[in-house]
């Protein structure tokens, strides 16, 4: 009985060392890349970074999330963006919007609010963490453009697959 005892403490302190690297691990990314989009002159800033979950899954709140690129004079607003992972599935990553966000460019800005906006990401199992597949739900999101006009879509699903090797633009025209 002893052994099965220090076995399973054994086992729940491994686990919260995995979790503390994963965790660690995913700050360290975001603020890696936070720093990447400034270094190509983007101004990338939050005001809080927190992260919790312990012990099933990493989740990473950023509050006041903004970034801006100077040169097309677009920028984005987000009170907080939420990444997260179940701690087993680490590249089963989804990422949450807030209810209300704002996009702004040279044009004018857009306030957006929805009742659900979120992305599954699945990435490939290895260190760059490359995306795979995404799939995205967006529910009952209204916006209001600066010169008054507005729009709503009710709801609004779709994924795509990134096939290795291929590579392209595809152009959106407007109906």
């Amino acid at each position: 009985m002893r052994l099965l005892v220090k076995i399973l403490i054994g086992l729940a302190l491994l686990w919260c060392v995995y979790w503390g690297i994963g965790a660690y691990s995913l700050k360290t990314g975001v603020s890696a890349w936070l720093d990447a989009q400034r270094q190509q002159g983007w101004a990338a800033d939050v005001d809080d970074s927190r992260i919790s979950g312990f012990p099933f899954t990493f989740r990473h709140n950023m509050i006041g999330l903004r970034v801006a690129d100077p040169n097309t004079g677009v920028a984005w607003d987000l009170p907080n963006l939420e990444i997260a992972a179940r701690a087993w599935a680490p590249n089963d990553v989804t990422v949450t919007w807030p209810k209300e966000q704002r996009l702004c460019t040279v044009n004018g800005a857009l306030d957006s609010t929805s009742d659900i906006m979120t992305a599954n990401l699945k990435l490939r199992p290895s260190t760059s963490m490359a995306l795979d597949t995404a799939q995205f739900v967006v529910a009952n999101l209204t916006g209001r453009l600066s010169d008054g006009q507005t729009f709503s879509v009710a709801s609004a699903a779709g994924s795509f697959v990134l096939v290795p090797g291929c590579s392209g633009s595809f152009p959106v025209t407007p109906r």
